[in-house]
């Protein structure tokens, strides 16, 4: 034993005290709350790749240098997260008795999975910190100190020498044995041994090798022979031994495993045993189990008299153990399969026939295993006698299953998987093929892609099976038709199967439908460029009201202060008044089609709208146009509406399909209730599940050209002769509906006809009567009101229309000038016109910055733009006035705000 002691082995203890760097001894810790910009800072100033968390006297964690990676990847500010919100390394600890070495500290982290383990006394406070690194080094220092006691080994003729830890961690090994695993030194050195591929890749050699390492680790002197594989991709059958090493107290601290290759030593015996020899190797290559058995006779029960070794391998069994006893290897049968077993042997044994057999065991480890067995009668002098082979065949079992779910997974895949020659004829054709195209796999096998498909472009697919047989693999999208006549748009994947030889054999073509998919993306398009050209058309709308508002308001005034103009100039004040109102609905129309209007919805039951506008339409529209309408009697369903924009709507769909008919036609008009299902809404983007109201408006006329439909509803685009249209009926209509929370399709014809269907959410209640009587226009008693706006005319005509009707006023250009002018005359001041854009200080920030010297201030906001519903008002902010309005417009909603029941 003292020969094969190692003096002065260092303990955990004496690698902390031997190293110089503070940092492991006293190492740095931190709290939770520490930023992690500070505990950087701390590994930086201490040189050290980590820091301990505790929170108080606890160890919870350890911050790595990794850690800081990873945050710095995912673009992290450093200085504001904490420690605590890092997913933080488990602290692993080890309490120090005396007697640990290196070994139990290299078990522990490999176990545990963490480089950095800490060391506490026995009454638990912290001696110090050890890294895998450190621990190694010390190792090797060791190993160097006392390599007199081993270097005979390490220089001897051996092949295969590995140090091993008693816990079967790899140490050293030498060159040969490296290369004979084909493993690097880092990739070995610090790991478990038996876990190396070289090992693991063979069950019962890594077993092997475990039971090996257990005993010697209680100081066994141990020997085994194992066959595997070596870089040169040769079997060899080696001779293993497995020596323990002791330290002065008689501890085994270490293993040396030393394998030698005696393969050429077995060769040579098979020369003195020539026969036994030629059978045993035929049996040591078979792949299973060979034996010879003797069925149940009334002079002696069922045995074995040959077991192959690899009885062990297959069954965890030892070949003289089922010599013994016959019922061990009857006993690992699955209890499900032991009947068949039972009746395939009862029947060859009775008509002396080949057996055959499959079914499952069970090893005594628990492993599950398909087995095959296959056996021969043979008449000898001891009896009747079956010589046979048992095999594995898990492996083909499992192959065959995943062959099986695969062909399944093939045939309910929703993609076209077909395979071609490169002659572009069928050769396999999936179900899922079958359900796009229409042919069935008879139907199509033989046939070439062409005749299936039709419309495949020849460059195209030229250049793709060009690319295949280059690159192995083409993709695009590709124009077909199916077997009923259907055009469909898929995206083809192409890939190159090549033969055994490495030749190209064959495509495999595997094809999603998306002619769905791009329906919606030009849908999405469209509403992409409607969004850009409404963005613009907001700005457009802002200031062209800010020019309007004084022009209509001036338009008032003037007959007001000049009571006795002529006829002739009454007559033109009304041509300004009127030309401004319709420079306001024009203005209202580029709006509609990008964000709608904020008018009040209420209500509405459809259909008497509906007859409203069929009304109008048979009453205007020529005679030569026949107008029909299928209308349900109060059975519609209710939407919710402004019924002003909803009219709008009706009246430039018919508008347009008078214009498609100049001499004359037919013009229906159906309305009806309908429940969008989940599919419908999957094929419409615009769709969402629901009830709605369809009004559907179709004529006879000259229809719309296809590759114009597209741009029906685009903002200033027109199919009209230059002066007969501005372009905005059908964007005011699309704007209008898509603000109600609908939508609209088109679908035409040239020389037949175009029908458009409206779509309307359907909501429930009762239907709202809207009252259409004017009241007289109100007077003020003389309360003051602040007008704030960035533009002189408009503050000036407002200021004019309102002291015509008995109220004060005080005028503010900005809002930097309103807060001072309002914080002067808070007392006086009984209403705020607030315009919402301005330079400087918005509106919106000025009626806050009001509201915060009177919280009841009451504030009127104003603006060229229809209210932003994202926009949050103070609560007593009622009404919203958009320009240009009219002078009645402006005294309502003053006169709405200080009547006595408005707070």
């Amino acid at each position: 034993m003292e020969s094969n002691s190692f003096e002065n082995w260092p303990t955990l203890e004496q690698i902390v005290d031997a190293t110089t760097a503070k940092r492991y001894r006293t190492p740095l810790k931190v709290t939770p709350d520490t930023s992690v910009f500070e505990a950087i800072t701390l590994m930086n100033q201490g040189d050290c790749s980590c820091v301990l968390v505790a929170d108080g006297m606890k160890l919870v964690g350890v911050f790595t240098a990794p850690d800081i990676v990873k945050l710095i990847g995912a673009g992290k500010n450093l200085s504001q997260i904490k420690i605590k919100e890092v997913n933080t390394k488990p602290v692993t600890s080890l309490t120090l008795t005396g007697c640990e070495n290196i070994f139990t500290a290299l078990s522990l982290m490999h176990s545990s999975q963490v480089p950095y383990l800490t060391l506490l006394d026995r009454q638990g406070q912290l001696l110090g910190l050890v890294t895998q690194d450190q621990i190694q080094q010390q190792a090797e220092i060791a190993l160097q100190q006392n390599k007199h006691k081993f270097r005979a080994i390490f220089d001897s003729t051996f092949e295969f020498m590995v140090l091993l830890s008693p816990e079967g961690i790899a140490i050293e090994a030498n060159q040969t044995a490296l290369n004979a695993i084909a493993a690097q030194r880092s990739d070995v050195i610090g790991q478990p041994f038996y876990k190396i591929p070289w090992w693991a890749d063979f069950p019962q050699q890594q077993q092997q090798l475990q039971q090996a390492i257990a005993k010697a680790a209680k100081g066994e002197l141990v020997r085994f022979e194992s066959k595997h594989i070596w870089t040169s991709g040769t079997f060899a059958f080696v001779d293993f031994s497995l020596k323990p090493f002791f330290d002065s107290e008689g501890k085994v601290v270490m293993l040396i495993l030393e394998g030698r290759d005696i393969t050429t030593l077995k060769q040579a015996e098979s020369k003195l045993q020539v026969s036994q020899t030629k059978f045993e190797a035929l049996v040591t290559n078979m792949p299973g189990m060979v034996y010879r058995y003797f069925p149940n006779t009334p002079e002696c029960p069922h045995h074995f008299t040959y077991v192959s070794e690899h009885s062990y391998q297959l069954l965890e069994l030892a070949p003289q153990k089922i010599v013994e006893d016959a019922d061990t290897f009857i006993n690992l049968i699955h209890p499900e399969d032991l009947p068949s077993f039972l009746t395939s042997v009862t029947h060859a044994v009775e008509n002396f026939l080949p057996w055959h057999w499959q079914g499952r065991i069970t090893t005594p480890s628990g492993i599950l295993k398909w087995i095959e067995g296959n056996s021969q009668a043979q008449k000898t002098s001891q009896g009747d006698a079956w010589d046979g082979l048992l095999i594995d065949i898990s492996q083909r079992k499992l192959t065959e299953q995943k062959i099986a779910q695969q062909a399944a997974l093939i045939d309910i895949a929703t993609d076209a998987i077909f395979v071609r020659d490169l002659d572009n004829c069928v050769l396999f054709w999936s179900e899922g093929a079958q359900r796009l195209y229409g042919w069935t796999a008879t139907e199509a096998i033989g046939k070439t892609a062409h005749e299936l498909f039709h419309t495949e472009s020849s460059s195209q697919l030229a250049q793709g099976l060009s690319l295949v047989l280059d690159r192995g693999f083409w993709q695009g999208e590709l124009k077909q038709v199916t077997k009923n006549g259907q055009e469909i748009i898929v995206v083809s994947r192409w890939t190159l199967v090549r033969d055994e030889s490495g030749q190209p054999k064959s495509i495999l073509a595997v094809n999603s439908d998306i002619t769905e998919k791009k329906k919606l993306e030009q849908q999405f398009y469209h509403s992409q460029r409607l969004e850009t050209i409404g963005t613009l058309a907001t700005g457009i709308a802002h200031d062209f009201n800010n020019l309007l508002t004084p022009i209509l308001t001036i338009a008032q005034l003037l007959p007001l202060r000049f009571s006795n103009i002529d006829q002739n100039t009454q007559q033109l004040l009304t041509m300004v008044e009127n030309s401004a109102r319709r420079g306001a609905d024009l203005v209202k129309q580029l709006l509609y089609f990008n964000r709608g209007t904020e008018g009040k919805q209420v209500t509405i039951q459809l259909e008497y709208l509906l007859e409203e506008v069929i009304s109008i339409a048979q009453s205007t529209f020529p005679k030569t146009i026949d107008i029909s309408k299928q209308i349900p009697k109060k059975k519609l369903g209710l939407i919710l509406a402004d019924s002003t924009q909803i009219h709008q709507v009706f009246m430039n769909v018919l508008i347009n399909a008078q214009d498609a008919m100049p001499n004359g036609g037919n013009l229906t008009i159906k309305a009806q209730n309908r429940y969008l299902d989940e599919n419908y809404a999957r094929m419409n983007w615009q769709a969402k599940v629901g009830s709605y109201v369809i009004v559907t408006i179709s004529d006879t006329g000259v229809g719309i050209p296809p590759h114009l439909t597209k741009r029906i509803f685009d903002p200033f685009f027109t199919t009209k002769e230059f002066g007969k249209g501005k372009g905005l009926g059908l964007a005011t209509v699309e704007g209008i509906v898509k603000s109600h929370g609908g939508f609209v399709k088109v679908d035409s014809q040239l020389g037949k006809g175009t029908q458009f269907e409206v779509f309307l959410p359907a909501v429930e209640g009762t239907p709202c009567l809207q009252n259409s009587s004017e009241n007289l226009l109100p007077k003020g008693n003389g309360e003051l009101i602040l007008i704030v706006d960035d533009e002189e005319i408009i503050r000036q005509t407002t200021k004019t229309s309102l002291q015509n009707y008995n109220y004060k006023t005080l005028l503010a250009k900005d809002g930097i000038e309103a807060i001072t002018i309002y914080a002067e005359h808070k007392k006086e001041i009984s209403l705020v016109l607030m315009d919402l854009m301005m330079p400087n200080m918005d509106g919106l920030t000025t009626i806050r910055a009001i509201h915060k010297i009177n919280p009841h201030v009451k504030v009127i906001p104003t603006s060229g733009l229809p209210a932003d519903p994202g926009k949050t008002f103070p609560p007593n902010i009622k009404t919203f006035l958009l320009k240009p309005y009219t002078i009645e417009q402006l005294l309502n909603a003053v006169n709405s705000h200080l009547s006595p029941n408005i707070s």
